[in-house]
């Protein structure tokens, strides 16, 4: 499924890793290992484990892959934002009702789930790996791109068929929001690395407009280099 020169999957995303002066990806972790797959992340996480960090890496390559307009999902650092956002308050389901009855939605009432995001993400991968491995002779991590395309577009659609209680259909909106959002959120998150998103967008980022500025352009383009929040982290652009 493609989108002109992207790929995205459609129907139609801080803590110590942020420490002061170290760049967004540097943790306080050791080298990271292989685990019992041989899945080996190139990074080091907070969050994910090694295979999920693996599938992560993947998965952000496939959705946004390298062209002439960005670098691939991994080298902006999407991956470094799923991590941040499954381990922040957020992705243990802070301030969210989990006491239940639970029953299926309709899509515009969103998740559902039981699980916390950071829950559906941990068993469904698990689920989503184990069902690669099954059918297609591999970890989502270690399959070729037209093997990742058909195990995504099966996932989307509903139709893995995996042995598990997750929702195949809420554990794909959960990723595809994940990359979506570790693609233009600020780059103080973890993705979006040099505000390449934004860019793609012609969005301009963190801005105030003032009235003077709003009249100027009223039904003009603006066009910006893009600022984020640690451009403006003195009140002042850098």
């Amino acid at each position: 499924m493609q989108h002109g020169r992207r790929r995205f999957l459609t129907s139609m995303p801080l803590a110590a890793a942020a420490a002061a002066g170290q760049p967004l990806t540097a943790l306080a972790a050791p080298a990271p290992a292989a685990d019992a797959t041989g899945a080996v992340p190139t990074t080091a996480y907070a969050f994910l484990r090694p295979a999920e960090a693996a599938f992560a890496e993947a998965l952000a390559r496939h959705m946004v892959p390298e062209d002439a307009l960005t670098a691939d999902g991994a080298s902006l650092g999407i991956p470094a934002y799923i991590d941040r956002a499954l381990g922040s308050a957020w992705g243990a389901g802070a301030h969210r009702y989990a006491p239940g009855p639970y029953a299926p939605g309709e899509a515009e009432q969103g998740d559902q789930s039981p699980l916390a995001p950071s829950g559906l993400f941990r068993a469904g991968t698990a689920a989503f790996d184990a069902w690669c491995a099954a059918t297609a002779g591999a970890p989502f991590h270690a399959l070729d791109a037209d093997a990742r395309e058909h195990a995504l577009s099966r996932l989307q659609a509903g139709r893995a068929g995996w042995p598990s209680a997750v929702s195949e259909r809420e554990y794909f909106r959960l990723i595809h929001d994940l990359v979506r959002e570790g693609l233009f959120a600020d780059p103080l998150d973890g993705g979006n690395r040099g505000k390449a998103g934004w860019r793609l967008l012609g969005h301009p980022g963190v801005v105030d407009f003032d009235a003077g500025t709003r009249r100027r352009y009223r039904h003009r383009p603006y066009r910006a280099e893009p600022l984020g929040l640690a451009d403006l982290a003195d009140g002042e652009p850098r």
